[in-house]
């Protein structure tokens, strides 16, 4: 465990990767799709508990974590998949959201750069599209007919909305339709530019202070 713990920076960027590139990997190495998903997530949790330094943090990663897997285990083998659809979206919102806080914290107190901070904050980005595309899930949950998805969707779909709305790419192939999936691509647009903006600021300020302790 406590090797994980060294490197659980590139676990977890590893771990969310995983999840985004999910039907690619599929694709290469002829895993079924849902399988490589529930493998991911299972990787997120566990590392979300090694990036956890604090007890409440901890506790509350493995709360989240445990009923989002237990979620993503009955979907996997349809054991009440229809009923905990909603159980799985709210947790796991809840998870990415303690993730995103817990390592956007470790790098707001980092005092120098250095290759985890930076990993970090690659992963802090990461979970900011995960986040944006389980929003877009529970919202067209809740409102069907929120969002135009492609001619083959998936669920799948609402996260390669949010990243595209993220880095402010707009292909066409997924629309939103409702006022409330409007705003929240705005949202999802605003927050990513933020986030890399302030992210660049305080690397090169963080740079800079360390440099001239030196």
């Amino acid at each position: 465990m406590e090797g994980l713990r060294k490197y659980k920076f590139h676990f977890i960027l590893f771990s969310l990767l995983t999840l985004v590139l999910s039907p690619l990997i599929s694709e290469l190495t002829s895993i079924s799709h849902s399988k490589v998903v529930l493998g991911s997530f299972s990787l997120i949790v566990i590392a979300g508990f090694l990036t956890a330094d604090q007890l409440i943090t901890k506790r509350l990663t493995i709360l989240m974590g445990s009923i989002t897997l237990i979620a993503v285990w009955c979907d996997y083998f349809s054991i009440f998949s229809v009923m905990l659809d909603s159980v799985r979206m709210g947790s796991s919102f809840l998870l990415f959201c303690l993730l995103v806080f817990i390592l956007v914290r470790n790098f707001m107190e980092a005092p120098e750069i250095h290759l985890e901070v930076i990993l970090g904050a690659m992963a802090g980005f990461v979970l900011l599209g995960l986040i944006g595309g389980v929003s877009f899930e529970i919202m067209e949950y809740a409102n069907a007919g929120s969002i135009m998805l492609s001619a083959n969707p998936s669920s799948y779909d609402y996260y390669y909305y949010s990243f595209i709305s993220l880095i402010t790419v707009g292909y066409g192939d997924v629309v939103p339709l409702s006022g409330a999936a409007k705003s929240l691509s705005i949202v999802i647009s605003l927050v990513g530019q933020f986030y890399m903006t302030i992210g660049i600021a305080m690397f090169v300020g963080k740079y800079l202070n360390y440099s001239n302790t030196k």
